[in-house]
């Protein structure tokens, strides 16, 4: 939102954030159809609606309701399940006192992201946070934003918190947050992210316990190419087999063939998998299938 705007409107630091133009659009995609952002010179609030004002005197209503769900919906969205990966597909880093290292998927976001300064350092630093004694130092660390390693988690917390900024800023002015949004909890990306994560996990481990116990071994495996450029799509692939882990690679099916996956459907992936008794595992912690998939011929 033009910060004029707010300070005109005198909007507090919570009605800012929550009823910004972006979460404006996200509740009503053709408000600004209607009209630029740069052309809106008011706000009108009452209690049921915002009132954007252009500057010809039209104006266009919107529900408060919408667009404070647009802002709960998209501070706790669900990113991509690379996003949060560090170097190898390294999930959370341990910390201490039930706190992980959530690191930023710099090695994800583009073909060469893996020779990155900031993936470089991750890769030096996998298995040593545990060396840092102080959370201060620790958070000190990971929010530098030059080096913008990732963040520090507490999921398992009676109040689960993060220390990325949205958080810290929601923890901030929490009583302005409450004061539009009744019982509003602090939550952020990366808390939804590593819940899901650790889901995965645990149904990983359930499914793969009942398929121990039976036979066949119904199994999948995946690999991630990313985009070659940032902000364009990467590459999933999954082949599975009935044979176990250990099956060699003529035993393996690609799977829907003439569809092209993203990271995106990644997620949806993995749950559909899992649902249906198939164990997944990164390919290249598979020997037979590791050197198939580097040449990118899966059978």
């Amino acid at each position: 939102m033009n910060n004029l705007i707010a300070q005109s409107c005198n909007l507090n630091t919570a009605q800012s954030l929550i009823y910004s133009f972006n979460n404006i659009e996200r509740a009503y995609p053709y408000a600004f159809q209607w009209r630029n952002p740069d052309e809106i010179v008011d706000l009108i609030f009452n209690k049921e609606f915002i009132t954007l004002v252009a500057n010809d005197g039209e104006k266009f209503n919107c529900a408060r309701d919408l667009i404070r769900e647009s802002f709960v919906s998209f501070t706790s969205r669900l990113k991509n399940f690379f996003s949060y990966l560090g170097p190898d597909y390294c999930g959370p880093n341990y910390w201490k006192n039930n706190s992980y290292v959530l690191l930023k998927g710099h090695c994800y976001t583009c073909r060469d992201g893996k020779n990155s300064a900031s993936a470089k350092l991750q890769a030096k630093w996998l298995g040593k946070f545990p060396l840092i004694e102080s959370e201060n130092s620790l958070m000190t660390l990971l929010e530098n934003l030059e080096l913008d390693l990732g963040h520090l988690v507490k999921p398992d917390d009676e109040t689960p918190s993060c220390s990325c900024l949205s958080y810290r800023r929601q923890v901030d002015f929490l009583s302005e947050f409450q004061e539009e949004i009744p019982g509003y909890t602090p939550t952020c990306i990366h808390l939804t992210w590593i819940n899901k994560f650790r889901n995965f996990l645990t149904k990983r481990t359930l499914v793969r316990e009942e398929i121990h116990r039976s036979r066949p071994q119904t199994v999948a495996a995946w690999t991630y190419i990313p985009p070659a450029s940032h902000g364009s799509s990467g590459q999933f692939k999954v082949i599975f087999s009935r044979d176990g882990e250990k099956a060699p690679v003529s035993k393996w099916i690609v799977y829907k063939p003439k569809e092209l996956f993203t990271e995106k459907d990644a997620w949806k992936l993995f749950d559909s998998m899992l649902d249906k008794g198939y164990i997944p595992y990164a390919a290249p912690t598979l020997p037979q299938l590791s050197k198939a998939f580097k040449s990118w011929q899966c059978i």
